[in-house]
């Protein structure tokens, strides 16, 4: 559960930034890509271990119920 936890903690900082208001205003705008925020939090919650790793909870702001999430494989 501790390997879980660094690889998802590790993600996010990866992706972690100071966006302004202003910035995001204008890059929800003109750019394509979500923004770092979204990227982790949103792909992090298809993955069962993020669950595991945190005990993440049906009532906490991030739990997705299971049948919702994303499956590729």
């Amino acid at each position: 559960m501790l390997l879980g936890a660094l690889f998802f903690t590790a993600a996010a900082k990866l992706w972690a930034g100071t966006e302004t208001c202003d910035f995001l205003e204008i890059s929800v705008e003109y750019d394509e890509h979500a923004s770092g925020k979204a990227r982790i939090n949103k792909t992090i919650q298809t993955f069962d271990e993020f669950y595991d790793a945190f005990g993440v909870k049906p009532g906490d702001s991030m739990y997705i119920s299971p049948e919702k999430r994303f499956k590729i494989w």
